[in-house]
């Protein structure tokens, strides 16, 4: 899914114009970018939380096979929620479930 297919699904549960929709999507997610920015950490109760986190100078190996030092870095990392996790691990069970009747040709 794209965040079109996202904006006319909210839309059409909501009942609100495509357009109201997107301008409060494309609002949300630049206050996400701006609070990671920042440095805050972002918890959204049953979703989940992003955050930044910092990966230390390391040691690499470039494509000409020489060694090579890998500055220190910030990464955005986001850990699911219960909530999330138990929606998509049913869905992964029902498609599971589906694949699995398909194959042994047994009907529902």
């Amino acid at each position: 899914m794209y965040k079109t297919d996202l904006v006319k699904a909210v839309a059409k549960e909501t009942e609100w114009s495509e357009d109201t929709v997107s301008y409060a999507l494309n609002t949300i997610l630049a206050q996400i970018a701006e609070i990671v920015k920042s440095g805050e950490k972002l918890c959204l109760t049953g979703f989940g939380t992003f955050d930044v986190r910092t990966i230390s100078e390391r040691g690499g190996i470039n494509l000409q096979g020489e060694r090579i030092t890998l500055p220190e870095s910030k990464h955005v990392h986001f850990k699911p929620g219960k909530d999330l996790e138990i929606k998509a691990d049913g869905a992964k069970k029902s498609s599971a479930k589906k694949s699995a009747s398909k194959s042994s040709g047994k009907k529902k």
